[in-house]
């Protein structure tokens, strides 16, 4: 007895590392909006460590929700997730929110995999791996809620981020076409004065509309990261399984799990 729950707490503790990583990772997201300059490295170092934190959580929730049988050892391993998670990614009424809505998506994949589970003649590991993406989901919209939190608050303190040497160079292109199509492109001087004012008078009206819709970026882009990294997870969603085959296969080797035969009785209605 003294050995299961030695190991049902080892998992308990692998699970809440593994969510501190996750909410450290959610914590960088929220100044994402600093990268979105090329040539886009740090971005994409941040989105492939995003992907391998929720990849980390599905394996070993997936260990969590097959081995821990008993309600109170499930919600003692989230409710533990979930104040690691808090502690990475920072104590908002947001964060604590999703953490608990994280709490009851992981619950209530643990009660379906083992019912599934029990259902089923041989283990199998596909409703692990099913049921888990509901918990993905929840894990997404913190992420993404952390990337809109600070996004908007940058946003509300200093303003939309723009490039000045790109809208200059834009806003310059635009006055040479304006320009050349007038009488002034045919003097030199004259069409290089008639640019540069054309120019201020576009970059001022740029600036103008910026100032009117940056409060609908901050939404706009979160919308549209989260969907993006919807699709993604949704075509990587098979990953774990083959992990979680490799695990089970370990542990049964090193004996901290074995395979246990259970005897149903079933009724079946007969002739007399």
């Amino acid at each position: 007895m003294l050995g299961r729950r030695l190991k049902a707490a080892s998992l308990a503790l692998i699970l809440s590392g593994a969510s501190l990583g996750y909410g450290m990772v959610c914590r960088r997201l929220a100044l994402v909006h600093l990268l979105f300059s090329p040539p886009f490295r740090e971005l994409r170092q941040l989105l492939l460590m995003l992907l391998a934190a929720l990849l980390l959580m599905a394996v070993v929730g997936g260990l969590v929700t097959v081995l821990l049988r008993s309600l109170s050892a499930v919600s003692l391993a989230f409710g533990l997730s979930a104040l690691a998670l808090l502690g990475g990614c920072g104590l908002h009424w947001h964060t604590a929110g999703l953490s608990l809505l994280y709490v009851l998506a992981g619950l209530a994949c643990a009660l379906l995999t083992q019912d599934q589970l029990e259902q089923r003649l041989r283990f199998s590991v596909q409703p692990v791996a099913g049921n888990w993406r509901w918990v993905t989901v929840v894990l997404l919209l913190l992420a993404v809620a952390s990337f809109y939190f600070g996004f908007a608050e940058h946003v509300r303190d200093s303003g939309l981020i723009v490039p000045t040497k790109a809208v200059n160079d834009l806003a310059g292109d635009v006055a040479a076409e304006i320009v050349d199509g007038t009488p002034l492109s045919q003097f030199a001087a004259l069409r290089r004065e008639a640019i540069e004012q054309v120019q201020r008078v576009l970059v001022g009206r740029l600036g103008n509309l910026i100032n009117r819709i940056e409060r609908y970026v901050p939404p706009l882009a979160a919308v549209i990261v989260f969907v993006l990294l919807s699709v993604v997870t949704w075509l990587l969603w098979w990953v774990p399984m083959p992990i979680l085959h490799v695990l089970f296969a370990l542990l049964l080797a090193l004996h901290v799990a074995e395979v246990a035969t259970e005897t149903v009785e079933a009724k079946r209605l007969v002739l007399t």
